[in-house]
């Protein structure tokens, strides 16, 4: 495929459903299911590359927040990104991808985030592993707690304010975690091409929640699984009342699935070491390097400078010198200084989001620094390994 002049831009109206046939196939999903998540996400917020009038490859774009250091930082969540299999391999993702980054940073978006299918791609692109996702699991006998004094009582399963204000509550904390928007939310209670039935409940009276679940119940041979949508649990007494309600289905319930931090602290209240974690991780792209540096928090104890020199080969507006000085859990960016912490924008995002400490990358050759740098790189940027529980 040799010169192939590729187009890139935002998916027309009349275009929908052709874009609709290509991430139908390429995601192998159901051509009726197209509509539903075609329209969550929005028709403004497709991109696509073309031939022609062929549409040849395309994405979709969440417009959310993720928490770092305790602040929102705005990011744009790629999902559905796919190229016709005809295109593959002729530089059709590139194209989309180079494209859709710097849209993105024409408009000031810090971040951008995603779950890659294959690695090289989102790489080339200036995307790296930057946090976890993890799939925990567990017997739903061995969950109980014996805590069933705190009111447990069933509520609708779509979403409601309360539900999000339970959530800011916890998520705001945990770094990586999304701010979530309503799409995501609807993501939660859609019941998928199984069609399951979803069944939430409040944890704690209405005067006083202290968390809730969300989950349905997935046939096995001999009874069901339970799979946790979403819960929170904002005190102890929450916590141990959620994992007892959900031990007490082990009548028929075999295993119980929820998405966690990679170090789940509530199996420290379990009787026995039944918990298994299946993860995976994904990617952080640095999009709009002053604004994701001055928009993230920091320890507010914290005074610090670093000097820092980085490389951006696409977006080359983040190429330079800088400095970050951090003072009261916050941030500034001003151009210019020593260039004393030397490295590529790839290498940034673990940095940022706390996944890799500054003498880790360093030890793997992806820092460049003396060790007066390195201690203060790992000081403003330390903090829990980042997760994400949403999926997009």
């Amino acid at each position: 495929m040799t010169n192939v002049s590729f187009e890139y831009g935002v998916v027309q109206a009349g275009q929908f459903d052709q874009l609709g046939q290509l991430v139908t196939q390429c995601f192998n999903f159901a051509p009726e299911h197209w509509p539903v998540f075609g329209e969550r996400i929005g028709q403004a917020n497709h991109r696509i590359v073309q031939v022609g009038t062929q549409i040849v490859g395309g994405l979709g774009i969440y417009r959310l927040g993720q928490y770092f250091g305790g602040c929102s930082v705005p990011m744009a969540g790629l999902a559905a990104v796919g190229v016709a299999p005809e295109w593959r391999g002729s530089g059709a993702a590139s194209v989309l991808l180079a494209g859709t980054l710097r849209e993105l940073h024409a408009e000031g978006m810090p971040l951008s985030a995603l779950y890659p299918a294959t690695q090289r791609v989102y790489r080339k692109a200036g995307y790296e592993q930057a946090g976890l996702a993890c799939r925990w699991s567990a017997p739903a006998h061995s969950l109980d707690l014996g805590e069933r004094q705190l009111a447990v009582e069933p509520i609708e399963a779509h979403f409601e304010p309360l539900l999000a204000e339970l959530y800011h509550q916890f998520a705001h904390r945990q770094p990586g975690l999304l701010d979530r928007s309503r799409a995501i939310w609807e993501r939660i209670f859609d019941p998928g091409s199984d069609r399951a039935r979803l069944f939430a409940y409040r944890i704690g009276p209405l005067s006083a929640p202290e968390g809730y679940v969300i989950f349905c119940q997935q046939a096995t041979e001999r009874g069901y699984d339970l799979g946790v949508r979403d819960f929170v649990a904002l005190t102890p007494q929450a916590q141990r009342r959620l994992w007892t309600f959900l031990a007490d289905h082990r009548s028929l319930a075999e295993q119980v699935f929820w998405d966690g931090p990679p170090v789940e602290a509530a199996a420290l209240l379990f009787e026995e070491q039944h918990c298994r974690l299946q993860a995976e991780r994904w990617m952080l792209r640095i999009v709009d390097l002053g604004a994701a540096l001055n928009l993230r928090g920091y320890a507010p104890s914290l005074e610090a400078e670093l000097h820092i020199e980085v490389t951006d080969n696409l977006l080359t507006e983040n190429t330079g010198r800088f400095v970050l000085s951090v003072f009261g859990g916050r941030a500034e960016v001003t151009p210019g200084g020593r260039g004393d912490c030397r490295l590529d924008i790839r290498a940034l995002a673990p940095l940022y989001s706390g996944l890799f400490s500054a003498g880790q990358l360093a030890a793997l050759g992806l820092v460049d620094a003396p060790p007066k740098a390195i201690e203060t790189a790992e000081r403003l940027f330390a903090g829990p390994v980042p997760w994400m529980n949403d999926h997009f």
